[in-house]
């Protein structure tokens, strides 16, 4: 028997379950051992390095089709013929794990724009309103396109950048019943917001700055709105973000973690250009 190992022992080396040793066997990836007289499996140290290096490629995703393929290469190839093999493999399971984060990016943005409409209609629907009686919810109802895409948005983003554009002349635009309907459109209520909150008359007199950044984050390159502010305001600035909190799901209010003197909103790209013409001073 010189070196062979009983299948208990290899397992012990390997780290494998006794089943799953087994079950390659079973599958054609682990070829046959020996036995003894007593019909005992009895593994050479070619059988553990295979075993191994099915362990291993498990370990990377490869299914039982890769690895029997896997295996009978790499101990049939020598160094050099084996590295190409190996190679336009890793090059295959890369193209397979870009795919599967792409999907799972999308499936986050899903996520996000779930929670958001999650968080508008938590602030905005009437109270004791059934779910049976809604025909807009994302998690029953089929939606044609994306909200942030439907006809009625795109002309709401219309209105409100129109409507900032000439706020000189109507300064309290929140008694507009046409912008207030366009700021429900797009994800805002201004009947949850607190009552007594700062308002934008309240900070636009402390802005020092304001500035489009790029932000390469986990869906790709985005932009941020980041607004700077006089330190002595930041109490003012805290109360004014954590009331567009509780009324924008949409459009996102946030202090810099490091800096509470600076604000940032984040919001789709189609909203991003209007929410600068509505903080930005007249």
């Amino acid at each position: 028997m010189g070196t062979r190992r009983t299948i208990g022992a290899v397992s012990r080396d390997t780290g494998l379950p006794i089943r799953t040793i087994r079950f390659y066997e079973a599958e054609g990836v682990l070829p046959a051992p020996t036995r003894t007289p007593g019909g005992y499996r009895l593994y050479s140290p070619i059988d553990v390095r295979r075993l191994r290096l099915i362990r291993n490629a498990r370990a990377l995703g490869l299914g039982l089709t890769e690895i029997r393929t896997l295996v009978e290469q790499a101990f049939a190839s020598d160094c050099r013929s084996f590295a190409p093999q190996l190679q336009e493999l890793i090059a295959t399971k890369r193209r397979g794990v870009a795919a599967r984060i792409r999907e799972l990016k999308d499936l986050e943005e899903e996520l996000n724009e779930l929670e958001r409409h999650v968080q508008h209609a938590a602030c905005a629907t009437v109270p004791g309103q059934l779910v049976s009686d809604c025909d807009y919810c994302p998690m029953i109802d089929e939606q044609e396109e994306s909200p942030m895409k439907s006809p009625h948005i795109v002309e709401a983003v219309e209105l409100l950048d129109s409507a900032f554009k000439n706020r000189a002349h109507s300064p309290d635009l929140t008694q507009q019943p046409d912008v207030v309907e366009a700021l429900y459109g797009v994800g805002c209520d201004i009947a949850a917001r607190p009552k007594g909150a700062p308002t934008l008359d309240d900070i636009q007199p402390h802005i020092t700055n304001i500035r489009r950044d790029l932000e390469d984050g986990a869906h790709g390159v985005t932009e941020r709105l980041t607004v700077e502010f006089d330190p002595v305001s930041a109490d003012t600035i805290a109360a004014y973000v954590a009331a567009e909190q509780k009324c924008c799901s949409d459009i996102r209010f946030t202090l810099a973690p490091d800096n509470p003197s600076i604000m940032h909103i984040d919001a789709p790209s189609q909203l991003l250009d209007v929410v600068a013409g509505w903080i930005t001073p007249a």
